[in-house]
């Protein structure tokens, strides 16, 4: 329901199998918005009973916790040192390695469910940088993408939005994105998703950020 904040874990007794367990996000300071919230949101929509793990140098679990308040199992991870020297296009396939799960970056919005037995692999956006991956913990195939030594893609894939793509997705309630509900997620371009600041209710965007949300209110809706 619009403009309410629930007071308990939404799906919290609805403890379902076969559905991804343990996300990754890696975030600082200024990643912190409403945005961002609603990347880690569409998460716990869709695996209320998940681990989410912020990986950080700066964030305190105080910052996030409007999730911890109502019980999702959101943990607040200082970055691991050894994995500091990796570049933004690397470091989640050597965290992925080092944990396994799913890595979600911060303008992915997830639309389902994904499933437990996900094939292994990446979804990159147009800067190279993953937008979506998952691998098992010490996988061959990620050690592979570490090393730049594979560039396949997975058998499941969603649309990544370019700057243009975004702009309409969230201004023009006449832009559609084919085949929006098979999609697992959408990734908006990371420099026009930061920039929003109001989104058409009628528009596709309205769908992929907002419908889908758990702290849910009007601040950023437009009529």
């Amino acid at each position: 329901m619009f403009g309410m904040v629930p007071f308990k874990r939404l799906g919290r007794k609805n403890i379902q199998e076969g559905i991804q367990k343990t996300f990754h996000f890696v975030l600082n300071q200024r990643d912190l918005c409403w945005q961002t919230q609603r990347s880690i949101e569409h998460v716990f929509f869709y695996h209320p009973n998940a681990e989410v793990y912020i990986h950080t140098n700066d964030i305190r679990p105080s910052d996030l916790e409007i999730f911890s308040e109502i019980d999702y199992n959101l943990i607040v991870k200082k970055m691991d040192p050894e994995l500091k020297g990796y570049e933004d296009a690397s470091l989640p396939f050597a965290l992925l390695q080092n944990y396994g799960g799913t890595f979600v970056s911060k303008n992915t919005l997830i639309r389902k469910e994904i499933p437990e037995n996900i094939e292994e692999g990446v979804i990159v956006g147009e800067d190279g940088a993953p937008t979506m991956a998952f691998f098992l913990k010490d996988s061959q195939l990620a050690k592979q993408y570490l090393e730049s030594e594979v560039k396949s893609k997975p058998s499941w894939s969603f649309s990544v939005l370019s700057d243009v793509n975004t702009t309409k997705c969230v201004q023009e309630v006449e832009w559609t994105l084919d085949g929006l509900e098979e999609m697992l997620a959408v990734s908006l371009n990371p420099l026009a998703y930061a920039s929003i600041n109001t989104i058409m209710r009628d528009a596709e965007c309205f769908k992929i950020i907002e419908e889908p949300c758990i702290f849910c209110d009007e601040l950023h809706w437009d009529y």
